[in-house]
């Protein structure tokens, strides 16, 4: 449903970042991350954009850019356990 609303928002180039991983294809996945990157240093929103963008980076490779959103999300107020959990398997303090 995001793709449809917004498809340039980091959350959504996030999330079609890692289904494309998913499926296998790594071109696209590499070609979604980079406008991921960009949409990302420009945003701002909720925590669960920088949780998903913070996912695909891992999934990518991109242990930078994980650590980066993991920590921007972990900052928010109103994360669950289980996410900032996860956030700090991914550098978030």
């Amino acid at each position: 449903r995001m793709q449809g609303a917004a498809p340039l928002h980091p959350m959504a180039l996030a999330g079609a970042t890692l289904a494309a991983k998913r499926e296998g294809n790594t071109k696209r996945a590499q070609q979604l991350m980079s406008r991921t990157k960009a949409a990302a240093e420009s945003a701002g929103g909720p925590p669960d954009t920088f949780v998903v963008v913070a996912l695909a980076a891992e999934a990518m490779g991109d242990r930078d850019l994980a650590k980066q959103a993991a920590t921007a999300a972990a900052k928010q107020p109103g994360l669950p356990s289980s996410a900032l959990k996860r956030l700090k398997t991914l550098g978030a303090p």
